[in-house]
């Protein structure tokens, strides 16, 4: 009976050792997050040496915390589940170039080893929170550059009808090429002409914009941690440390 009190007590002083450590784990992780998150905001690029620092600190942690609460098999879990959704992320990065970076890459694995402490399915969470976080920012972003665009593509065709007779009738121009241009013009279609080269650099250029404006939106870092707070808040919440 003896033994059995003290093996109860010492599994009570382990756990609250445990639990500190696990503490500071996620604090860890919440630094390089949000190092990570400005740094992907303001520059375009994930510091490699903060995620890879922070993954191993973490990592050293919870294998420290999983021989505390003598159940190695966590730390075993947290690991696969880095390694799940890091792996998937590097197919998805060979799959669609340019979508993502490998900074992403990494981040997610780093993502996935927290979230995968309570099992190999959050840290799939984890990866589709921050992907159904930043989508709805990416849409916003995509269709308010889409109309600026269009708006300033009507701008622009407007200022050249309303430019275009002025220069056909003005009385002052003796050249003659200037009929042969009006005639060449009275027998096209409005907005034609030089209309349709505007309108094929506008499209072009309408494009570009909104490939710039997608690729900017989804820098997926400060998504990709947002989400993956998101569900250590709950799991933490809903189950605590164990």
């Amino acid at each position: 009976m003896d033994g059995f009190a003290n093996g109860a007590i010492r599994g009570a002083i382990l756990r609250h050792v445990a639990a500190p450590l696990f503490y500071v784990a996620v604090a860890v992780w919440g630094v390089a997050a949000l190092w990570v998150s400005i740094t992907d905001w303001r520059e375009g690029r994930i510091p490699k040496v903060v995620v890879w620092s922070a993954a191993l600190v973490v990592c050293v942690i919870l294998l420290v915390v999983s021989l505390l609460l003598d159940n190695p098999g966590r730390f075993g879990l947290a690991v696969l589940g880095g390694a799940a959704v890091g792996a998937f992320m590097v197919l998805f990065y060979f799959l669609r170039p340019g979508v993502i970076g490998f900074g992403d890459v990494r981040l997610v694995a780093l993502n996935g080893l927290l979230g995968g402490w309570w099992g190999l399915e959050w840290a799939w969470w984890s990866l589709f929170a921050g992907v159904f976080a930043m989508l709805p920012i990416a849409l916003v972003k995509a269709l308010a550059t889409a109309w600026s665009v269009k708006r300033r593509a009507v701008v622009k065709r407007a200022k050249e009808d309303a430019v275009k007779p002025l220069y056909a009738a003005s009385p002052t121009d003796e050249s003659d090429d200037i009929p042969e241009l009006v005639e060449e013009d009275a027998a096209k279609p409005p907005g034609a002409g030089a209309s349709e080269g505007a309108s094929s650099e506008d499209g072009a250029s309408g494009r570009e914009a909104l490939k710039q404006a997608w690729h900017t939106t989804l820098r997926a870092g400060p998504w990709l941690c947002a989400g993956t707070a998101a569900v250590v808040v709950f799991r933490w919440v809903e189950v605590g440390v164990v």
